[in-house]
């Protein structure tokens, strides 16, 4: 059983952190999946930026 994760939260550097619709709330590291998905870069650029600009 799959639950829909209801919001998503940029955390620090790479990190997102996830609320589900069960109430779980999970972080994960998405710079772990740089090799695999080099597109995944783009939070990378999201999470520098975002830093800059607050």
């Amino acid at each position: 059983m799959f639950h829909k994760a209801l919001e998503l939260e940029f955390k620090n550097g790479t990190e997102l952190e996830l609320t589900f619709q069960d109430g779980k709330v999970k972080r994960y590291d998405m710079s772990l999946l740089f090799e695999k998905y080099p597109q995944l870069l783009l939070f990378l650029k999201v999470a520098y930026e975002a830093t800059i600009f607050i």
